[in-house]
């Protein structure tokens, strides 16, 4: 399994909380009940509390091998930290892995219909073939330490440097690449570059705009021995 990290979020809060705010609480409600029992309150208070200066939550994504896990069949996945003393935490869920239904195509490209060689002839047999594309999960807008700037920004100050974070992913073959686009009032999109590197980060300078409304959009392109390399529909903000 490969495991490549895709965010670090310094300060926990309702826009960024996975899994949901009410989960991350109640597992640092655990964490708080944990330290307070083994150590002191007050290092509970310091340490165990979701809004602790040292919180902090780490984003992997996860890329299993196909045909690793059969369907219907339990995947425990656990999770281990290390501080500098060497001491660990642990903590592990289950999930249930579900069956692929979705079914490859393929489609002969050349020779064109009617075609009619002579006899013992070398011809181009030409085919495409396509199975699910990957899926744009997020785009998000970080500044320029990479500090996540919240899902429901709606202003922003023209000129700063930011950072735009693209979240993709493939389950099958996975994300060779991601493109960004970005249009300003409402114009015609235009390229803002392609990154062939998890986790897909593009670092730009919010154009001047006058009050004018600031638009995204992404594709990704997965890996494909073949080189070809379906685009997923995008996703835009």
């Amino acid at each position: 399994m490969e495991l490549s990290p895709v965010e670090f979020v310094d300060a926990i809060d309702d826009e960024n909380a996975l899994g949901g705010i009410d989960k991350v609480r109640q597992a640092f409600d655990s964490i708080y009940d944990s330290m307070e029992q083994k150590y002191t309150a007050d290092l509970a208070e310091e340490y165990g509390r979701i809004d602790s200066p040292y919180a902090r939550q780490l984003v992997f994504a996860m890329s299993i091998p196909s045909g690793l896990i059969r369907a219907d069949e339990p995947v425990a996945i656990k999770a281990i930290a290390k501080d500098s003393d060497n001491s660990f935490g642990r903590d592990e869920i289950t999930i249930f892995a579900i069956a692929d239904e979705t079914y490859p195509e393929i489609a002969i490209t050349r020779p064109e219909t009617g075609f009619g060689p002579p006899e013992a002839p070398d011809f181009t047999l030409g085919f495409r073939t396509c199975d699910s594309p990957p899926q744009i999960t997020w785009i998000r807008i970080l500044d320029s330490r990479g500090f996540n700037l919240g899902d429901t920004l709606s202003e922003i100050t023209e000129g700063r440097q930011i950072v735009v974070n693209i979240v993709a992913s493939d389950p099958e073959v996975g994300v060779e690449a991601a493109g960004l686009y970005q249009s300003v009032g409402g114009t015609s999109y235009t390229a803002s570059g392609r990154d062939e590197t998890a986790p897909f980060q593009f670092h730009l300078t919010v154009p001047l705009g006058h009050g004018e409304t600031l638009s995204f959009k992404a594709d990704a392109e997965e890996r494909t021995p073949t080189g070809i390399l379906p685009r997923c529909p995008p996703r835009e903000i």
